[in-house]
């Protein structure tokens, strides 16, 4: 699993990064629709939900 903490700044760098390399640079999208879009798999981006990652804290 990604590590999904990064600096405001970095995950914008990685949201346009991605945009332009799947070519939706002019597109708009929310950030769940990124997460679990097919183009997201095995990226920093398709990073678990906070329930997720609270249920495994909890575990």
């Amino acid at each position: 699993m990604s590590d999904p903490w990064h600096r405001l700044k970095d995950w914008a760098d990685i949201i346009l990064h991605f945009a332009k390399e799947n070519g939706l640079e002019y597109n708009v999208m929310t950030v769940e629709e990124i997460r679990i879009g097919i183009e997201s798999r095995g990226t920093v981006l398709c990073f678990p939900t906070t329930h997720t990652i609270n249920k495994q804290v909890d575990e």
